[in-house]
């Protein structure tokens, strides 16, 4: 049996090596195709913010009202230590960085 295998794995290595003999490398040029480049990135990121144009603005509105109740449930002296306008400053200035990257994205027409 373990002179059948070494027949079989020579017989096998042999036959590899007459294809890999045989076989021709072609080289293609490669190059870099600009503007599909740029159709492949403008369809990939044109759902993208679609969905953060979309989803931005009501994200905030809830996120918003979560802090407020959230905020509401303190006592005083958290309530002072940080007042509700900073909460909200917090949550305007997320949603202008992330919320409005969509609509930067189609201004600048990236997507």
């Amino acid at each position: 049996m373990k002179k059948f295998l070494k027949k079989t794995k020579q017989s096998i290595m042999l036959c590899l090596m007459l294809f890999m003999m045989k076989v021709q490398l072609v080289s293609a040029a490669v190059g870099f195709n600009e503007a599909q480049a740029k159709e492949d990135i403008k369809r990939l990121l044109n759902p993208i913010s679609n969905v953060l144009l979309f989803v931005a603005l009501p994200l905030t509105g809830a996120s918003i009202g979560l802090a407020y109740i959230a905020w509401n449930g303190k006592d005083e002296e958290e309530k002072e230590s940080m007042p509700f306008t900073k909460v909200v400053k917090k949550h305007i200035i997320a949603f202008v960085l992330f919320g409005l990257s969509g609509a930067m994205l189609k201004w600048f027409s990236i997507s």
